[in-house]
């Protein structure tokens, strides 16, 4: 969203967009404050601390399960696992389902790779959305990727969203590669990002 289009949002939905992405803003890192929830997994660090954030990151061998609903069935995919990581990171966007993508004994694609997530404002896959177009703006990505809104939602209180491919351009083995790729570029540096483009929208909002 640019300048312009901020110029017909009321007061109220300037004050409120202004709110959510400050509160984005106020959000502790994962080098601050752990980001899996109930972790009190001792650290390698010397203090053996069950608090610090020494080991925080989606290396860690026990992120699968920690991030899972279901950690002893359906820990989290290998390949979809930093992007999953990475938006856990921001507490705004709580993830609720993902897939790595999957293809078929024939070597074609049967399931493509997929994140499902929660957003309490629209303002968070606003920025998202923003993040996908500058990586495939720049070559980065094997094909456009999107954030939709979902068909339903179990929360009430915050609609779904999910982020995807938005066009195939076959359904290879070799192309699904490709998209588990642009999985781990999508995550690269994403919060960072995020947090970049928030500041952008707010000085974009306040007329800055």
């Amino acid at each position: 969203m640019h300048i312009n289009e901020f110029r017909n949002i009321d007061a109220q939905g300037r004050s409120q967009r202004d709110a959510d992405l400050r509160l984005l803003l106020a959000q502790a890192t994962d080098k601050q404050q752990r980001p899996c929830p109930g972790c009190k997994i001792a650290c390698s660090c010397p203090k053996h601390s069950r608090t610090c954030c020494c080991d925080c990151s989606a290396a860690c061998p026990q992120a699968p399960r920690m991030l899972s609903s279901e950690p002893d069935e359906h820990p989290i995919e290998a390949q979809v696992l930093p992007l999953v990581y990475s938006l856990t990171t921001l507490r705004v966007m709580p993830t609720c389902w993902s897939c790595e993508g999957h293809k078929h004994p024939n070597g074609q694609i049967h399931k493509l790779p997929e994140v499902w997530f929660y957003a309490p404002s629209v303002v968070y896959p606003e920025l998202l959305a923003q993040h996908l177009t500058r990586l495939h703006a720049r070559d980065t990505l094997s094909a456009p990727w999107q954030v939709a809104v979902a068909p339903y939602s179990a929360d009430e209180s915050a609609a779904m969203f999910i982020i995807k491919p938005e066009i195939v351009p076959d359904t290879s083995s070799e192309m699904l590669k490709r998209l588990q790729r642009d999985l781990h570029r999508i995550a690269d540096a994403l919060p960072n990002q995020l947090r970049r483009l928030a500041h952008e929208m707010l000085e974009q909002l306040n007329g800055k």
